[in-house]
Order: structure tokens, then C-alpha cells, then sequence
């Protein structure tokens, strides 16, 4: 099989691709043909024609283990797959599956794997045409870029609307970003507990800091936290912290109390109330950047909180 290598400066991570004409030569029959079997076919006879008809199945998910098999949360150890597109197509004479996979491995690196499906083996044509495989991705940008790329060389349309939640299985916070790029909404925020075994591609404790700021009495009072006491809160975990500050020359004591239900009071030590109010409704917001993409924003648009 003739592979060509794409250019590692256009696309991070390795590519390699079979072009269509290698394809077409594949399932080319030489001399006379052996009957075939029955199942899923790719023509013989130059290019195929046009599609007549294609049919959708639901995207899965899959865990490809790379140790005891423990489920989706065991990112530390294992690796996880869904596929992202899977779809029956076929012509008046031919018919195949395209298929794209996303692994993330246990590395935290994704891989992208588009192909044909042409049935059960024969001696004729294989049964899976691998078409496209790019590994070693590791930022959200890249995997939007590689995806598509994908989907045209397999001349097909991925449905992002389907894709992100499933994206967001192996790495919620990389589907985040996509979303917020591609102008989809953002996947629901999983618990905190699924987030750490995710393993992001950047840990979640050695993040920057999430400053929140609410305003009485004509000032900004701001409290800066760990993103993962934010997620923790945003995952449902009531929590309540003591923040001295000055008003008019005296020495107050805020009491930020967050009620795990997506509700925020600021009170105060002579017993006045300062803020009260939903935590999307905070006057500030500023969290860890990815891409450009505020982490703590999309935490608190994509959680019950919101």
C-alpha cells in the first residue's frame, strides 16, 4: 500500500493518508472476478458514483483499554475511543461505512483515525480501508482542524452538534473550547471527581487562579480562589469564605457563602447583606485561558449554576 506523509508544519501531530487513487486501485478487480459474498462493497469498475443514499447511526462510545478495563473515569490508566461518525452509504452497485474514531490515550495526547468499511474481507478488497490517521494532538484548536479535515477526505459532513458531547466523555474541557470556537453550546459540566480523571491536557491543579468580584456599596469586592475550589462549588459543594476588606476607612469581614446550588451571599459582620444573586450573575469572572477561551466562564455556563 502506497502512503503519503502530510506535513508535520501545516497539522500537529503525524498524518498519514491514502489517497483516493490508491483506494480505487484496492478494490480494483484484476481478470475475472470472484463472486462475492454477501455484505458491504466499494466498486471495481473507476471512481465511484454518487451517493443515493446515506444513513446515520448514533455516535458510541468505547473504551479501549490499555489496562484493566474500568470504564471511561479511569483515565489514568487507560485510554478511551468514541466514534465520532459512523455512516452506511452506498450506490446502485457498492456500499461501505465511513467511520471516524477519537482515542485519547492514556497519555492525554488525541488520535484520529477515518476509513471505510467495506465489509467482511475478501480476496478481492479489504474489509476496513483505513483513509486518514493523525496522532499525537494536543490542543482543541488542532483537533477541530484535524476532524474536519477528516470528514473531507472521507467526503462526508461531521455533525458537531453530536460530536462535542462525545468529545467531551474523554476531555471535557477540550470540547469546552471547540464549543465556544465552532459556536456550539457548551457540554454540561460533569462532576468534579470525572474532570480529575480526566486528566486535561492541563491539570486542573496547577492552573491560575479565579478571581469573582460583586459589587455593594459602590465598590468591587473581588475573591480569588483555585480553579478547583471553583469547579468543586460549580459540581455542587457548598463552601463559605471569610475575606476582610475596608469601606470608607473601616475594616469589614465578608462571608462569601456558596450554597452549592449555584447561588452566591456576601454578607457582612454587622449582619447586612451585600450580594446575593446566581454566580453567572457576578459582576467579574476571570479564570485560566486556553486558546483564548476563559475556563472558569465556560465552567459556569455549562453547570447547573447557570
Amino acid at each position: 500500500m502506497v502512503m503519503t506523509s502530510g506535513s508535520a508544519a501545516a497539522r500537529p501531530g503525524r498524518r498519514i493518508v491514502v489517497g483516493m487513487a490508491v483506494l480505487y486501485s484496492l478494490v480494483a478487480v484484476v481478470g475475472s472476478p470472484t463472486p462475492r459474498p454477501p455484505g458491504r462493497h466499494l466498486g471495481s469498475t473507476g471512481e465511484p458514483s454518487l451517493v443515493i443514499r446515506d444513513r446515520q447511526r448514533t455516535p458510541t462510545l468505547a473504551i479501549a483499554a490499555e489496562g484493566p478495563a474500568l470504564g471511561i473515569r479511569d483515565m489514568s490508566r487507560n485510554s478511551a475511543t468514541v466514534i465520532l461518525l459512523e455512516r452506511d452509504r452506498f450506490t446502485m452497485s457498492d456500499s461501505w461505512t465511513d467511520r471516524i474514531e477519537l482515542t485519547r490515550s492514556a497519555g492525554c495526547k488525541f488520535e484520529i483515525t477515518g476509513s471505510k468499511d467495506l465489509g467482511a474481507p475478501t480476496l478481492e478488497q479489504p474489509g476496513n480501508l483505513p483513509i486518514t490517521h493523525v496522532d499525537g494532538i494536543t490542543s482543541p484548536r488542532a483537533l477541530y482542524r484535524a476532524l474536519n479535515d477528516a470528514a473531507l477526505m472521507l467526503d462526508v459532513e461531521l455533525e458537531w452538534v453530536d460530536a462535542i458531547p462525545l468529545i467531551a466523555k474523554l476531555d471535557w474541557i477540550t470540547a469546552a473550547v471547540i464549543a465556544k470556537d465552532a459556536g456550539h453550546e457548551v457540554p454540561e459540566l460533569p462532576s468534579f471527581e470525572t474532570l480529575v480523571s480526566q486528566r486535561s491536557l492541563m491539570s486542573l491543579r496547577r492552573m491560575g487562579k479565579v478571581t469573582i468580584g460583586a459589587e455593594w456599596g459602590y465598590d468591587m469586592h473581588e475573591l480569588m480562589m483555585s480553579f478547583e475550589q471553583w469547579l468543586r462549588i460549580l459540581g455542587g459543594e457548598d463552601d463559605l469564605v471569610e475575606r476582610p476588606y475596608r469601606y470608607e476607612g473601616k475594616r469589614f469581614m465578608g462571608v462569601w457563602s456558596f450554597d452549592g446550588n449555584g447561588r452566591l451571599e456576601v454578607g457582612y459582620d454587622d449582619g447586612g447583606q451585600g450580594w446575593e444573586g446566581l454566580l453567572q450573575d457576578l459582576e467579574l469572572i476571570d479564570g485560566p485561558k486556553l486558546e483564548d477561551a476563559d475556563l472558569a466562564k465556560l465552567a459556569v455556563h455549562a453547570s447547573g449554576a447557570a
